[in-house]
């Protein structure tokens, strides 16, 4: 079967990168009140409640608003980024390791060359037969792939938004909602979810069961 899998808090501890990106403008003389107040403050994407993130228009904000030199906090954002792999949760790479390349997608929604770089720098692209990064609903995206009725498939992803929306349009999907200590959106419900899990080694076994 092709996996759909998410990025942010199913692959990857987006909460503990927050808060080293945080500690980022923290160091280059920014508040922790003005890294709120400017987190999205930037004409961004929205679809469905989701808005996309992208850290060098945050600096762009900051550097109008107060005047600072962006030259450093962007240095320091390349080293964190070059950093990603100490971000990958402990249990992604023996899961993606279980199943060919070949039927590995990561579908992930926000700003493509933010994105892209947490991605790459994980070292986690060598996995995937293709890599995804979209503002569009994750379903549409998929829908370039497989078909309405066609092949059984599995998508994984931590915001039930995202599932439901899959699941209504490809009833022939197996959805996995995965609710992580760190996660941001554990506690949404939705009668979509086939299987509520907490880490990626409960999804290799079910998928496991499925196949045999």
């Amino acid at each position: 079967m092709k996996i759909f899998i998410d990025f942010d808090d199913v692959v990857f501890n987006t909460a503990a990168f927050k808060k080293e990106l945080v500690k980022v403008f923290l160091r280059n003389g920014v508040s922790q009140k003005d890294f709120s107040l400017t987190y999205k403050d930037y004409p961004t994407v929205t679809r469905g409640g989701l808005k996309k993130y992208n850290p060098l228009k945050q600096i762009s904000v900051l550097k109008r608003k107060l005047k600072i030199s962006d030259s450093k906090i962007k240095k320091d954002l390349d080293k964190l980024l070059a950093s990603s792999p100490k971000f990958v949760f402990r249990d992604a790479k023996p899961f993606l390791a279980r199943f060919r390349e070949k039927d590995l997608f990561l579908i992930s929604y926000g700003e493509t060359g933010f994105q892209r770089s947490k991605i790459v720098n994980c070292g986690l692209k060598r996995f995937f037969s293709k890599i995804i990064i979209t503002d569009n609903l994750k379903s549409t995206e998929i829908g370039k792939i497989v078909k309405r009725g066609g092949e059984r498939f599995v998508f994984i992803d931590d915001r039930t938004t995202q599932i439901d929306a899959v699941k209504k349009k490809f009833p022939q999907a197996v959805t996995f909602f995965v609710k992580r200590k760190t996660g941001r959106f554990r506690d949404k419900r939705s009668k979509c979810v086939d299987y509520e899990v907490k880490s990626l080694r409960e999804v290799a076994e079910i998928i496991a069961g499925i196949e045999s």
